[in-house]
């Protein structure tokens, strides 16, 4: 065994015995949010998904007013978490842009509707003074299926927080960031858009940062720039990845990219 599938390996035991402590730790109690509320395989192989009949065929086909209740006629959502898992950042950040509308993607159908039930659960108690209709969360194969959602120049901000790192050289391909997948990324992001990633994995990291190097429509954003970024704090720590990290003492690959203007 390498060094990466043993880590590989550790980390889904680690996620599994959390997993299985907060299940008897939270029975018969109202749920607390905590790492790893219900039990889920840690990775799912995204080319091995379901068919193309379980999603909208453009993006009109879409029933938005049935995932934020407040939804205007000119609203769209801007904010995109792809493998939002159990909701940390997205719900961390609805109350900081409390007029945009947020969507978090993720792959595995029993976390999505876990966090959908946070959510709903979120609207009801209003914590911290804000309504959380302006957030939601999906079961959504991003590698595939990310147009037949959104248009062209729609999203504002996409996130990937510690995407899996798919140690083995054979599965690399269901990295999310591919070359192939950021040219669908920088069709719906709206010029001046942004993409945020971070990982505590070091080989992944520079995967990430070389691949949005490459590609002509994306400059990356200086860390200087990023001081004044309100979202910032909140990919490090908000996920449920990133408490993790900052748990355990863990470094963070970290790096912002901007589409380009073109004139």
């Amino acid at each position: 065994m390498n060094n990466g599938e043993e880590v590989d390996n550790k980390r889904l035991h680690s996620e599994m015995d959390d997993t299985e402590g907060n299940e008897k730790k939270h029975q018969g109690k109202k749920p607390k949010w905590s790492r790893f509320p219900i039990r889920s395989r840690a990775h799912r192989n995204p080319l091995n998904d379901e068919s193309a009949a379980d999603y909208p065929v453009c993006p009109s086909e879409v029933d938005w007013k049935a995932m934020y209740p407040q939804l205007q006629s000119t609203d769209k959502v801007e904010i995109l978490d792809v493998g939002c898992a159990y909701g940390g950042l997205i719900t961390s950040i609805a109350p900081v842009a409390p007029q945009t509308l947020i969507l978090g993607a993720e792959i595995r159908a029993r976390v999505s509707e876990f966090t959908q039930s946070r959510i709903n659960q979120l609207r009801e108690e209003k914590p911290e003074g804000h309504h959380y209709n302006n957030v939601w969360a999906i079961r959504l194969n991003a590698m595939k299926y990310l147009p037949n959602y959104f248009k062209k120049n729609q999203l504002q901000k996409i996130f990937f927080m510690f995407p899996d790192p798919h140690f083995k050289n054979r599965t690399f391909r269901r990295r999310i960031i591919q070359s192939t997948l950021i040219a669908e990324y920088a069709y719906i992001l709206s010029p001046g858009g942004m993409i945020y990633t971070i990982t505590d994995v070091q080989e992944l990291g520079e995967w990430m940062q070389k691949h949005l190097d490459e590609h002509p429509l994306f400059d990356r954003v200086p860390e200087g720039e990023l001081v004044s970024d309100p979202f910032i704090k909140y990919i490090q720590n908000s996920s449920e990845d990133g408490e993790r990290t900052t748990k355990q003492g863990l470094n963070k690959y970290q790096a912002v990219y901007r589409k380009k203007v073109l004139h």
